[in-house]
C-alpha cells in the first residue's frame, strides 16, 4: 500500500489500478483518497479500482464528482458515461500528467473522471441505472428498448446479459443487431452458443456484427464457425471473418487464410495479409511476396509491410 503514497505519480496510478485488480478491498480507503489526486489521469485510476471492487464507501464521494443528487443520480451516470456531463478535461496539461498551462484556468473536473465515476457508480449502486435499464428491455417501445440496451452497454453492465440474450432472435433488425454489439461490448460469455447460431443469420450485417461480438469473447468453440464465413457470399463478411481470426493467435487458422489471400475482394486480401503478418505465418512469405505486384495499391502496401515484417522475425 506505500506505492499509493510515492512521489512517482506513475508508481501510484499502477499501485491505484493494481488495488481494483488484485481485488484488494483493503485498499478502498486510500483509493477514495487518490481520487483528489492533483492529477487526474490518477484520479481516473482510482475510481476505476473503486468501481471494480464495488466498494459503497465510495458511492458519495463519486456522487459528489458527478454533483449528483439522489434524484437526478440516474441521469447523472448516462449523461456523464455518454460524454454528456460538461466539457471539462484539463487542457492545459501536455504531459501524461500535465506540467504546462502557466496561469490557465483547470476544469473543475475532468471528463475522463467524471465518465469513470459515472461507470464506478453504476457497478456499486446498479439499482440506481442498472436495473431500471434492464426493465426497460421489456419495453414495446423499440427506441427504448435500444436506448437501454445502448446504456447497458456503456454501463458494462453484465448482469444484463441474461435478459438481452433472448434478444438475439428479435424480429427486428435494429434490435438484433444492437443486442448483438452489446453482447460482445460487455464480453458475455454466456451468450457465446446463441451468438455462434447468429454466424449463419441470413442478414449480412448481423453475421458481421456477430463475429465482431466474437472477436471480444475470442471462444474456442467459435474459431471453426468463422472461418467457414471466409467463404460468405458479402465480402464485408469475409473481411471481418478474416481479421478476427487474426487476432485469435492460432496456428489453425493460417491454412484456411491462405487460401483466401486469392480472394476477388482487395479489401479482403488486405485483412488476410495483415492477419497472417499478426499470426507470425513466416510460411506465408511466399504467398505474400506475390501480392507485392497486386493491381491493388493498398494490398501491395500491406504486403509489402507483412513481409518485412515476417522477414524481421
Amino acid at each position: 500500500m506505500n506505492a499509493i503514497e510515492d512521489s512517482n505519480a506513475n508508481v501510484r496510478k499502477s499501485a491505484a489500478l493494481a488495488i481494483g485488480n488484485l481485488k484488494a478491498k483493503e485498499g478502498t480507503q486510500a483509493l477514495i483518497e487518490l481520487t483528489k489526486d492533483k492529477h487526474w489521469q490518477i484520479q481516473e485510476a482510482a475510481i476505476t479500482s473503486l468501481g471494480l471492487l464495488e466498494a459503497k464507501a465510495a458511492a458519495e464521494p463519486l456522487k459528489e464528482i458527478l454533483k449528483a443528487t439522489k434524484g437526478d443520480l440516474r441521469k447523472a451516470i448516462l449523461d456523464n458515461l455518454m460524454g454528456k456531463g460538461g466539457d471539462g478535461g484539463p487542457k492545459e496539461q501536455s504531459g501524461p500528467f500535465g506540467g504546462g498551462g502557466g496561469g490557465k484556468k483547470k476544469e473543475e473536473v475532468p471528463v475522463q473522471v467524471k465518465k469513470a465515476a459515472a461507470l464506478a457508480l453504476s457497478r456499486i449502486l446498479p439499482e440506481a441505472a442498472v436495473d431500471p435499464m434492464i426493465e426497460m428491455l421489456a419495453s414495446d417501445n423499440d427506441n427504448l428498448k435500444i436506448a437501454a440496451l445502448a446504456g447497458l452497454g456503456n454501463m458494462m453492465a453484465t448482469k444484463a446479459a441474461p435478459k438481452i440474450i433472448p434478444l438475439l432472435q428479435s424480429d427486428k433488425l435494429p434490435i438484433k443487431k444492437t443486442a448483438t454489439i452489446i453482447l460482445g461490448r460487455i464480453k458475455a460469455k454466456e451468450a457465446v452458443p446463441q451468438l455462434i447460431q447468429s454466424l449463419s443469420d441470413k442478414n449480412e450485417g448481423i453475421r458481421m456484427e456477430t463475429v465482431i461480438a466474437l472477436n471480444h469473447l475470442k471462444p474456442p468453440e467459435a474459431l471453426k464457425p468463422i472461418t467457414e464465413l471466409l467463404k460468405d457470399p458479402a465480402q464485408d463478411v469475409r473481411k471481418t471473418a478474416a481479421i478476427a481470426l487474426g487476432n485469435t493467435k492460432s496456428d489453425e487458422v493460417i491454412e484456411p487464410l491462405l487460401t483466401a489471400i486469392k480472394d476477388t475482394s482487395a479489401d479482403v486480401r488486405k485483412a488476410v495479409i495483415t492477419s497472417l503478418a499478426n499470426l507470425k505465418a513466416k510460411d506465408a512469405m511466399g504467398q505474400i511476396a506475390l501480392l507485392l505486384g497486386d493491381s491493388s495499391e493498398d494490398v501491395r502496401g500491406a504486403a509489402a509491410a507483412a513481409y518485412s515484417n515476417l522477414n524481421a522475425i
